[in-house]
C-alpha cells in the first residue's frame, strides 16, 4: 500500500507506517485471501466499485468511509486505487435529517389541530391530517412525496 498525506491524517498513521502494509492495518477486520479475491473478481467486470464500510484509526475508534475502488492497469499490471473518504459528518447529517423528518411526522400524524393547505397564499384544503389523506387532493400528495418516497426514516 502507499498514500498521500490525507490518508494519513484521516487515519491516524505517518506515511512510513503504512506504505507496504496490507490495507488491512484500515479495515474494520482483517480479510482472508478468499475475500480478497472475491473483492478483485467483482471489481474486474465493471474497473469500479464504490461502497460504505468502516476503517479503523490507529487509536482503535472506528469511523465510517465511502471506498471508491478502480483497477488501473500499468505497465501490463492490474494496480487497485483506493480513495476512500471519512463520512463520518455525512452520516450525522443523515441521522439529524432522519430525527427531523421522525419528529415533523409525529407533529403531523398526531396533532388534534387543523392542517392547512396553501396555494400562492390561498387556502385550497384544510382538516386533520385523517380527513385529508382519505380527501386524496394535495394534501395528500404532498404527504406521500415528504413521508412515503423518501422511504422509512
Amino acid at each position: 500500500m502507499d498514500c498521500n498525506e490525507a490518508a494519513c491524517q484521516t487515519n491516524g498513521y505517518t506515511r512510513a507506517e503504512l506504505i507496504g502494509k496490507s490495507i488491512d492495518i484500515l479495515n474494520e477486520a482483517p480479510g482472508t485471501a478468499d475475500e480478497r479475491l472475491a473483492y478483485f473478481e467483482q471489481l474486474k467486470p465493471t474497473g469500479s466499485i464504490t461502497l460504505e464500510t468502516y476503517h479503523r484509526h490507529k487509536d482503535g475508534t472506528l469511523f465510517p468511509v465511502e471506498v471508491s475502488t478502480s483497477l488501473i492497469p500499468v505497465g501490463g499490471r492490474e494496480l487497485i486505487l483506493g480513495l476512500d473518504r471519512d463520512i463520518t459528518q455525512r452520516r450525522q447529517v443523515q441521522a439529524e435529517l432522519t430525527r427531523e423528518k421522525q419528529y415533523f411526522e409525529s407533529l403531523v400524524l398526531n396533532s388534534p389541530a387543523a392542517i392547512v393547505v396553501l396555494d400562492q397564499g390561498r387556502i385550497c384544503e384544510r382538516g386533520t391530517h385523517d380527513k385529508l389523506m382519505s380527501a386524496g387532493g394535495i394534501y395528500q400528495k404532498l404527504y406521500e412525496l415528504q413521508f412515503l418516497a423518501a422511504g422509512p426514516a
